[in-house]
């Protein structure tokens, strides 16, 4: 017999559920044009934002982002502060009371590293951790460089927090203290990341350690940040090979642990979200080792949302890992693809990738760029996941290595993303192409072959993206078009070409040197 107070029930439970669904990661801040009339043009990203044509607004910030990069949101998706590793800022975009000394240290002093517009130096360095004791405190946790003497290195890295109570300030938020260290450990830079406790409050924080096979392990509870035995990871950290090179990512069930370098390959394991307990260890030879400290190959892993895929970036190359394979080394690895040599204005190899709130892995490069390369369908197999390179095309350019790796904020959730997220970056997708030109390097004329013969524009700018020349528009009566270039100074620049059209979406590029 039907029960409608059982139903009623129900519906109440899953609309709870839904109303339950943690956003905290929705807010993205991206790049910086320091050449802005005022304070620094950035952009922020909100992947929460239904009500607009297009979720990213260029935006006039106090401070831009280059690397270090994190940012946390009510379960709302309502943005409550952000920083880029030098400073805090609020929800209405100004510096925190006491929130532009963070990562105060010997290395600022000796360094001159003052001037913090663009962020502090490092890839996955940085956190964001909601207090277990507190509904409106939060831990930064960050990695601080410090000039140490008698060291392989004359900096080292330590572990420390900053502490944001949101009563403050009229609710805007103030920094009640900070740089207070976790360890002294030497840990490596890069591979910081946390997971929620089973019991949904706490956190676990895991970090490997210079010179050991060790992982040094952390845990958030409602006494503050508490350090844990030190366990086994079969994997020795050097400071030359290991540091910098990779980042490290819990699966978005919780359920594994990756660390990845080229130099190191990749390393697995089971993960207890109850004890913190890592355990069996897999070895993943995915390159063959080379210690070369001349020729550095910097990339990133990250977990397709539904922790069956590992996505393997190594500045040229894009693998996939399907984990579910009983013999992972001979038949779970696939090459997805490998750079293609676009320029937009420089090489957009693969470096950070992030698994979004929309489900997609977005992927910058290790340079400054204009667009980003995206996994539009993770959780295929091989080329079924859609990867598209250079497949976002942004309003102005983001900074190196600069994606955000936030912890996994939906791990109990049954949907660690949302699919219906559509339109996210606002911008059509193009496809860059190479361009054809001669002569190059170039005097004074500039020819450029035009194979479809349609009208469009051509535009020549400088590394940095300004316009120089054009856009002159092109008929479709040739398919040679001339473009004089004597005036420009001797240097290196992009000539651009996009058709009228534009029905396949494609861009045409090259770069060229004026003589």
């Amino acid at each position: 017999m039907f029960d409608i107070k059982i139903f009623i029930t129900l519906l109440l439970s899953l609309g709870l559920n839904v109303l339950a669904a943690q956003k905290q990661d929705y807010i993205w801040h991206l790049g910086g044009d320091i050449t802005a009339e005022f304070d620094i043009n950035a952009m922020q990203i909100d992947f929460g934002n239904s009500t607009m044509p297009a979720n990213i607004e260029v935006m006039e910030l106090p401070v831009g982002f280059d690397h270090n990069n994190q940012a946390i949101c009510n379960e709302n998706g309502e943005l409550l502060f952000y920083t880029n590793g030098c400073a805090v800022m609020n929800r209405n975009h100004q510096i925190m009371p006491h929130g532009d000394t963070l990562n105060h240290s010997s290395f600022k002093e000796s360094t001159g590293w003052d001037n913090c517009k663009l962020g502090y130096p490092g890839v996955q360095n940085i956190l964001i951790l909601d207090d277990p004791a507190n509904e409106s405190g939060y831990y930064i946790i960050h990695k601080t460089w410090v000039k140490v003497e008698n060291q392989v290195s004359s900096y080292k890295r330590e572990l420390r927090n900053t502490y944001v109570d949101l009563d403050l300030d009229q609710g805007m938020g103030d920094v009640t203290y900070f740089d207070s260290i976790v360890t002294n450990d030497q840990i490596l830079s890069s591979y910081l990341t946390a997971i929620k406790h089973v019991n949904q409050k706490d956190w676990w924080i895991i970090q490997p350690i210079i010179g050991t096979e060790e992982f040094a392990t952390f845990l958030v509870d409602s006494n503050g940040i508490n350090r844990m035995p030190n366990q086994n990871s079969n994997q020795y950290y050097s400071y030359w090979f290991s540091g910098s090179l990779g980042t490290s990512r819990f699966s978005p069930d919780g359920s594994k642990y990756v660390y990845y370098n080229r130099h190191d390959n990749i390393h697995l394991y089971d993960f207890d979200r109850e004890s913190g307990v890592l355990d069996n260890h897999q070895f993943i030879e995915l390159f063959p080792v080379k210690l070369d400290s001349t020729n550095y190959q910097y990339g990133s892993v990250e977990w397709s949302s539904d922790s069956r895929f590992m996505y393997i970036t190594n500045r040229d190359s894009l693998h996939q890992i399907d984990t579910w394979e009983p013999d992972i080394d001979n038949d779970g690895i696939r090459l997805i693809d490998v750079y293609n040599g676009t320029l937009d204005p420089f090489t957009t190899t693969f470096r950070i990738m992030t698994l979004a709130p929309d489900c997609k892995i977005y992927i910058c490069s290790g340079n400054g760029s204009y667009s980003y390369h995206v996994i539009n369908e993770p959780n295929f197999l091989g080329a079924e996941c859609n990867f598209v390179q250079n497949g976002i095309n942004l309003p102005i350019a983001a900074g190196p290595a600069n994606l955000p790796l936030h912890p996994r904020w939906r791990v109990d959730e049954d949907e660690k993303c949302d699919e219906t997220i559509t339109s996210v970056f606002g911008l059509d997708v193009y496809y860059r192409r190479d361009l054809d030109i001669y002569p190059n390097p170039v005097h004074q004329d500039l020819n450029i072959t035009i194979s479809e013969q349609q009208s469009g524009q051509v535009i020549i700018y400088d590394m940095e993206g300004k316009i120089l020349i054009g856009p002159i528009l092109v008929s479709n009566h040739s398919d040679i078009h001339q473009v004089d270039v004597s005036a420009l100074s001797s240097g290196t620049y992009i000539v651009e070409y996009v058709s009228d059209d534009r029905k396949d979406r494609l861009v045409y590029n090259q770069k060229f040197v004026k003589i």
